[in-house]
């Protein structure tokens, strides 16, 4: 699972380095400090205006599917990885966008690691 540190504010909106995403619905929970968790498959490729942005480093073609491993974006110290359909080696050192089916994503506490209602 990917895992990205973010702070939730109170309007529904996640910032952390490198991303900013407005949850809809909001979610509300006791905590602000919290972590973002996106499994693999739950990232696809977005045409424009994405939720992430990827620096994909290595491309592994699977026969149906590609997983792609890098770093978010301008944060080379923040590994992703995501699950794309297809022979995907074109995208190797490539900027590539992400947005994240929203049902995929799920938000933990960043002190106690409590997945949090959402």
């Amino acid at each position: 699972m990917n895992l990205l540190q973010a702070t939730l504010h109170a309007d529904g909106c996640l910032v952390g380095e490198g991303f900013r995403l407005q949850l809809s619905p909001p979610v509300t929970t006791g905590s602000t400090e919290v972590v973002l968790g996106i499994r693999p498959q739950g990232l696809r490729l977005a045409p424009r205006s994405a939720d992430l942005a990827m620096q994909v480093t290595v491309v592994e073609y699977l026969g149906t599917e590609s997983v792609l491993v890098g770093h978010l974006h301008g944060q080379p110290d923040t590994r992703l990885a995501a699950v794309v359909p297809g022979h995907r080696t074109d995208l190797l050192h490539q900027r590539v966008d992400l947005d994240i089916a929203p049902a995929q994503i799920h938000l933990f506490d960043r002190s106690s690691g409590a997945r949090l209602a959402s």
